[in-house]
């Protein structure tokens, strides 16, 4: 008893829901700068409510020259009716063992001290990175470039640095990724396999070795190809059509002839003009590493001139295309300047800068390691919410204890979960911007 009471209190000081929540918050860029609600709440079956947004159809349009109106043709604002109830639950999980923090039935509070800030750190930094690469691209989080080593577990794929030794991933079929080629597909199970594991990664080939089993030997992949997809475990079950992700703002913001959603809140998005960013592909693909910086704020005069509401200021890319920017930006300081006071490197994987051009325009670039190549977002973040039950929670057992314990023949161990359930929602689409169709090596 004694052990579980400290232990308990030891986590209730060191590990809280509200601690990793800020934490949490500040070590990714789009859920540092959105407003987050925290009532998302949910109801005793464990469902939650719908998020209503009503979404503007059309103003009222009711100017005539010389002449009022008349009454029978006069057009109120049309509003509909829009919602999100699709809460995606992301969980991270710690597990101690009994000889590193119990001595004699006591908890060993040096060791734990020991333990605890790089395990917290760990779990959280993993949790911040699959939830933000879901918001912003997508629960597809690499893709196979290359199977000539399909047959003895090795994968070429193009952001190695996306995965981790030990983690389990399914692998989807390229035509939708709503296929589970490879994976406890849910328990369904791939139509390859059960289990897959990463059990070697090599950073600089690109390679990544799976197994059917934790560090087991390496798999036969046989019927993978190229193209096809990660995500993380459950992501999206294809026996149930289940999606679990965040939504994305790839998906968002794209109109569907670009590969977004065709719908978005229930409403079709071609038929409301509110739920239409600005998009352009044809300026991202006349996109180069000498006139990148250019065509950005070619967009953001396109954007204001032909979307109205639009209001974005800031540019969110990958850091491999604000390189580019910070390249071009020294090569024609005359024509592009860094605002003084503005550049930021956040030990946290993203870089902000503001930048101006000789026209007295100014935007915020901001790289973030999830963000792909091929897409920029022009984001107002005022436009959106990050909904959610009180932000990161620790699971509780009936008794109130923090962690549960489990026993093999080796000994005890002792599991923490953590849990957070949300979404983000995009109220007003049409005030951010999307450019795609970026092809060009930096």
């Amino acid at each position: 008893m004694a052990f579980t009471t400290e232990f308990n209190n030891m986590l209730m000081e060191k590990a809280s829901g509200e601690m990793l929540t800020q934490d949490f918050m500040k070590r990714d860029w789009l859920l540092n700068n959105v407003t987050w609600d925290k009532t998302w709440i949910a109801a005793a079956d464990g469902t939650y409510n719908s998020i209503i947004v009503p979404v503007e159809k059309a103003k009222a349009s009711n100017t005539r020259m010389a002449k009022y109106k008349a009454s029978a043709d006069l057009k109120n604002r049309i509003t509909v009716r829009g919602k999100e109830d699709a809460v995606a639950h992301l969980t991270g999980s710690l597990i101690f063992n009994e000889r590193d923090v119990q001595i004699h039935n006591s908890l060993n509070e040096q060791n734990l001290m020991t333990l605890l800030p790089k395990q917290l750190t760990d779990m959280v930094d993993l949790m911040k990175y699959q939830t933000s690469q879901q918001l912003m691209t997508g629960r597809i989080f690499a893709k196979i470039t290359d199977i000539t080593d399909v047959a003895t577990g090795i994968l070429v794929v193009d952001r190695p640095e996306r995965f981790e030794i030990g983690q389990a991933v399914e692998i989807m079929d390229a035509t939708a990724y709503t296929t589970c080629l490879f994976g406890d597909n849910g328990g369904a199970g791939g139509t390859l396999g059960a289990e897959l594991y990463v059990t070697a990664i090599n950073v600089s080939t690109k390679q990544i070795t799976f197994s059917l089993t934790h560090g087991g030997a390496a798999a036969n992949l046989t019927g993978v190809g190229v193209a096809d997809g990660f995500q993380i475990h459950d992501s999206y079950i294809d026996a149930t059509n289940a999606d679990n992700s965040f939504r994305n703002l790839r998906n968002i913001l794209l109109p569907a002839a670009a590969g977004g959603d065709a719908t978005y809140l229930g409403q079709t998005k071609a038929a409301i003009p509110f739920l239409q960013p600005y998009h352009s592909s044809t300026l991202g693909a006349a996109m180069t590493s000498t006139n990148m910086l250019e065509k950005l704020f070619r967009f953001s005069v396109e954007a204001k001139t032909y979307q109205r509401g639009f209001r974005a200021n800031n540019f969110i890319m990958s850091l491999s295309r604000l390189g580019t920017v910070m390249q071009i930006v020294e090569a024609h300081k005359g024509m592009f300047n860094v605002v003084p006071g503005t550049s930021k490197a956040s030990e946290y994987g993203w870089s902000e800068v503001r930048i101006g051009n000789s026209e007295m325009l100014e935007f915020g670039f901001v790289g973030v390691q999830e963000m792909d190549d091929d897409v920029i977002f022009a984001l107002d973040t005022r436009s959106m919410k990050f909904h959610t039950d009180k932000g990161i929670m620790k699971h509780k057992d009936p008794n109130g204890n923090e962690f549960y314990t489990t026993r093999t023949e080796d000994g005890y161990t002792y599991i923490v979960d953590y849990n957070l359930w949300g979404q983000m929602v995009v109220y007003e689409p049409y005030r951010n911007g999307v450019i795609s169709g970026i092809t060009f090596t930096p």
